[in-house]
Formats: C-alpha cells, sequence, structure tokens
C-alpha cells in the first residue's frame, strides 16, 4: 500500500508539473506571438521539424496519466476492502461485547446464588439454635415426667399419629431425593455433552492448526523458490554483461582487420592468388556460416517455445496456487461461522442450567421453611419427639452435605467453562490475524510473481534483441568478407592474365634481348607476389580469427539459453 501510494503521488506530482510546465510554454508562446510574430515562425518551423519529440512527449504524457488512472482504482479499491475489513471488525467486536455481558450475568448469577447458600447456613445455624433450646426444654420436660405419667396414654396414641406422619414425611423425602438424583444425572449428562463438544472443537482447532502450518511451510517454499529466481535472473544479466563486453571488444579488432584489409588492397594489385585454396575456404566458411545461421535460428525458437511452455506453467501454478488458498481462507470462515454457533449453543445451555439450578435453590429454601414449620409444630410434641428429632437433623446435614457438593460442582464447572470460552476467544481471535497474515501474505506473493514475470519478459526482450544484433553483425560481416574474397578472385585473375602476357613479353624480349630493366621489373613483380601472399596469410589468420570468436560467441550463447532453459525447468 505505501508502495503503491508514494507511486501514485510521484506520478501525480510529474503530472502536475508537466502541466505547468506546458501551462508556462503556452503563456511564452502567446506573448512571443503578440511582440516577435516574425522569429515565432521561424521557431514554428523548427518545432514542425521536432514534431516528433512532441508527439512522444505526448505519448508519454498519456501513458502517464493511463498509470495515474489505474493506480488511483487499485487505490480506491483497497479503501473499499480496508473499509469492508474495518466494518467486520466492528461486528466482531460488538460480538465480543455481547459474549462479554454474558459472562458478567453469569457471574452476577453465581455471586447470588452464594448469597442464598450463605443465608441457609445462617439459617442451619438458626435451626442448630432452636434445637439446643428444645434439647433444654426436654430436660425439663424430663425432670416433669412423673407428674406425667397419666397422659402417657394420650401420649402414645400422639405417637402412633406422629410416627405415620413420619412415614409421610419420609416418602416425600424420598420422592424428593429421586427427583434430585434423577436431575443429577440430567446435568450430568449434559455436562458430558458439553466436554464432548469441546473436544471436537478443540480437535477441529487443531486440524487447523496444522493446516496454517502447511500453509507457512508451503509460502516458505515459494519464498526459496524466488529467491532462486531472482539469484538466476542476476546470473544472466551478468552474463549478458560479459557478452556485450566481448561484443565491443570483437568490432574493435573487426575494425582494426578492415584496416587491415584497407592496407592489403592498396598494396595487393599486381599479386597472385591460389585459386583453389581461396576457393575451398569459401566454400567452407559459406557452409560453416549457413550451419552457424541455421543453428541460431533453431535455438531461437527452441528457447522461445520453452521461454513461453515454461512461463504458462508458472502462471497456472501460482493460480492454482491463489485457487486453493482462497479455498481454504473460505473453508476457514465457515468454520469460524460453525464455532460461533456452538459458541451460541454452549451459553443458551450454560443459561437453562443457571435457570434449573436456580429453581432447585428455590425449591431446597421451600422445603427447608416447610421443615422448620413442622420441627415447630414437633416442639410442642417433644416428649414423643426425640427419635424424629434425631432423624430430621440427619437427613438435614445429609441434604446439605449434598447441596455443598452440588454447588462445588457447580463452581467447578463454571470456572472450566468461563476458561474454556476464554480459549476460543483467544483462539478465534488468533485464527482472524493469522488469516489476514495470509491474504496480506497471498498480495506481497502475488506482486512479487507479477514483478518476477515483468523481469523475465524484460530478459525475453534483450535476449531478442542481442540475438537479433548479432545476427545482423554477423551476416553483414560475411556479406562484406564474400565481396571482398569476389574483389580479390577478380583481382587476381586480372594479375594471371597480366603475368602470363609479362612473362610472354619477357620471353620475347629475352629471345630479342635481355634488359636489365625486365629483369628489374620481374623482381619487383616476384617481391609483390610474396608481399600479397604474406598479406594474403595474414587475412587467412584474421578469418581463422573471426571464424574461432564466432564459434565462441554461439557457445556462449547456446550456455546461456542452457542456462535459462535449466532455469525455466527448476521453476
Amino acid at each position: 500500500m505505501d508502495r503503491v501510494a508514494s507511486r501514485a503521488e510521484g506520478l501525480a506530482r510529474e503530472n502536475t508539473t508537466l502541466r505547468q510546465e506546458l501551462e508556462v510554454a503556452g503563456e511564452k508562446m502567446v506573448l512571443r506571438m503578440q511582440n516577435e510574430p516574425k522569429e515565432i515562425n521561424d521557431d514554428l518551423m523548427n518545432v514542425h521539424e521536432s514534431g516528433d519529440y512532441l508527439q512522444e512527449i505526448n505519448e508519454r504524457i498519456d501513458v502517464l496519466m493511463a498509470e495515474n488512472n489505474m493506480l488511483m482504482e487499485q487505490v480506491s479499491l483497497q479503501d473499499d476492502e480496508i473499509g469492508a475489513m474495518k466494518k467486520e471488525l466492528m461486528d466482531r467486536d460488538q460480538q465480543l461485547q455481547v459474549m462479554g455481558q454474558n459472562f458478567n450475568e453469569a457471574t452476577l448469577a453465581l455471586q447470588e446464588l452464594r448469597d442464598a447458600c450463605a443465608q441457609v447456613r445462617e439459617e442451619k445455624t438458626h435451626c442448630e439454635r432452636q434445637l439446643q433450646r428444645y434439647a433444654a426444654s426436654i430436660a425439663q420436660l424430663e425432670s416433669a415426667k412423673e407428674s406425667l405419667v397419666e397422659q402417657t396414654d394420650t401420649v402414645r396414641k400422639e405417637r402412633s399419629a406422629l410416627e405415620n406422619q413420619l412415614g409421610e414425611y419420609e416418602e416425600m423425602l424420598e420422592k424428593m431425593k429421586r427427583s434430585n438424583e434423577r436431575k443429577d444425572e440430567a446435568f450430568s449428562a449434559r455436562y458430558q455433552n458439553v466436554c464432548v463438544r469441546l473436544r471436537e472443537l478443540t480437535n477441529a482447532l487443531e486440524t487447523k492448526d496444522k493446516k496454517i502450518d502447511e500453509m507457512q511451510e508451503r509460502n516458505n517454499g515459494m519464498q526459496s523458490e524466488l529467491d532462486a529466481v531472482r539469484q538466476d535472473c542476476e546470473g544472466m544479466l551478468n552474463v549478458l554483461n560479459s557478452m556485450e563486453k566481448q561484443l565491443t571488444q570483437y568490432c574493435a579488432r573487426e575494425d582494426a582487420v578492415a584496416e587491415l584489409e584497407s592496407e592489403c588492397k592498396a598494396k595487393v594489385e599486381e599479386a597472385i592468388l591460389e585459386k583453389e585454396e581461396v576457393a575451398a575456404r569459401e566454400l567452407q566458411s559459406r557452409r560453416e556460416i549457413a550451419r552457424l545461421l541455421e543453428r541460431l535460428r533453431q535455438q531461437a525458437a527452441d528457447h522461445v517455445k520453452a521461454q513461453e511452455d515454461s512461463l504458462s506453467s508458472v502462471v497456472r501454478k501460482h493460480e492454482a496456487d491463489m485457487s486453493s488458498r482462497e479455498q481454504e481462507i473460505s473453508s476457514l470462515s465457515t468454520e469460524l461461522v460453525d464455532l460461533r454457533s456452538k459458541m451460541e449453543v454452549v451459553m443458551r445451555n450454560q443459561k437453562e442450567a443457571d435457570k434449573k439450578l436456580a429453581d432447585a435453590n428455590r425449591r431446597s429454601k421451600d422445603a427447608s421453611s416447610a421443615f422448620e414449620k413442622k420441627l415447630q409444630h414437633l416442639s410442642e410434641r417433644a416428649t414423643s419427639a426425640e427419635e424424629a428429632r434425631d432423624v430430621s437433623s440427619h437427613l438435614e446435614a445429609e441434604y446439605l452435605e449434598r447441596l455443598r457438593t452440588k454447588e462445588d460442582a457447580l463452581t467447578r464447572l463454571r470456572t472450566e467453562f468461563r476458561d474454556r470460552g476464554h480459549e476460543l476467544n483467544e483462539r478465534v481471535s488468533s485464527l482472524e490475524r493469522e488469516l489476514e497474515m495470509r491474504r496480506t501474505e497471498t498480495r506481497e506473493a502475488k506482486d512479487e510473481s507479477e514483478e518476477q514475470h515483468r523481469k523475465v519478459q524484460l530478459l525475453n526482450d534483450q535476449l531478442n534483441k542481442v540475438k537479433a544484433d548479432c545476427a545482423n553483425k554477423f551476416s553483414n560481416e560475411f556479406e562484406v568478407l564474400h565481396k571482398q574474397n569476389r574483389d580479390l578472385k577478380a583481382h587476381a585473375a586480372e594479375l594471371e592474365y597480366k603475368l602470363s602476357q609479362a612473362k610472354k613479353e619477357t620471353a620475347s624480349a629475352l629471345d630479342s634481348s635481355r634488359n636489365e630493366r625486365e629483369r628489374i621489373e620481374i623482381q619487383q613483380l616476384t617481391r609483390d607476389l610474396s608481399d600479397t601472399k604474406e598479406l594474403l596469410l595474414e587475412q587467412e589468420h584474421a578469418c581463422d580469427d573471426s571464424d574461432r570468436k564466432v564459434s565462441e560467441l554461439s557457445a556462449q550463447l547456446t550456455a546461456a539459453l542452457a542456462k535459462q532453459q535449466q532455469f525455466y525447468r527448476q521453476e
């Protein structure tokens, strides 16, 4: 984003500067037209001559404007994406706030339950005090038992009635125990279901973590491949620079050879050439040139084909990777939605459990109040209620112990559920952060792949240009050499004809008169012939050097092509 924004700002600055310069130039032209019309006519003539330059400037301005528009569109698209992501973040923050409120309500309910338990304990202490008072009153009644012997019959009758009531009370307590046991079993079953769901969620999160690790390994592999591609491109650039240096050296040597050839042309005017050797060398050079040209064409065609295949394979590979990553992102988003729905279900179950616990506490309070009333009713008949008091106190203690165990279990369950909820929230947030990182990494990988594709295209264009330049240079140089060979052959034929005529003339002159001038001319001719032979030998050596350089350049080109093909195969 920063690079795109900086690039857009730079292009906008360049556009503004160009517009300002054009406006200033237009104002200056108007002022000059008003002041100096003759000079303006001359300048207009010069402007017509430099119309191509203005056309190029206009084309560049159009290109810059098009790039600026493209960059502004990209910036607008990225702003839209950022706005959508901000909306998603706001929605998630609201959901987290709602969950936090639910947890706060649950904590308040737990605090209320704790307060209710404290009240129950206070009521228990109050009952114990009352029982102590009842025990004191029973002791007083025992001291007055002797006076109450006459009332034993009536008391026995009342005792039988009270025993019947105790049986009814015991049946009621057994029913309450059964109902509480059923509730406990249902609550334990729900707790086990919640644990199973939590295990499933943890397993799903572990599988997602493994998938994310695999994606990270794939990204690392792709980054290493991109680094290798960069190193290979740098090696290709170094090879191209060395080839350009060798070509410059070869051009300098060719210039020196051309100078030597011009000197040879000036000297070799009356020399005789050996036709058979020159013809054989010419045929050999033509065959070698044809073979090299055919080889260069074939290598260029093979290289272009291999390069197109490799580029298409790379593009397909990147498209497949991007599609797979988008599918993984969509699957992760669906799994996040499922996790949120499961969290809502768990929260509803927790609320239902809290309601049931409140109902159980209320029922226990009602039962305790009824039990206290019955104890008060029994305290009025304390003479025969000792056994009933012991049984009731024992049952009350057991019931309170069960209430304590259930409260402890509920507190443990709620703490575990709260911890699980925090862990799930943290994992969801970490998954969202990792999704954002993966999206940014995929965008960066796309940008790097596009830059790599552009660099490869530039390298291919440079290679094609170098090949075309080399082919043109070699073809031009070989045509020049062919022309020179033809000229030398014609000149050699003329020299042979002149030599035959000179021999005839010398023979006739020797027959007539042996003159020293003719000897001098013959000696001069022999010297010229020896000089021409030496020059021809030097030229042959130069041709051999040029052939050797051509073979070296072809070998370097083949090596560079082989390296590039190997590089594309590795990609």
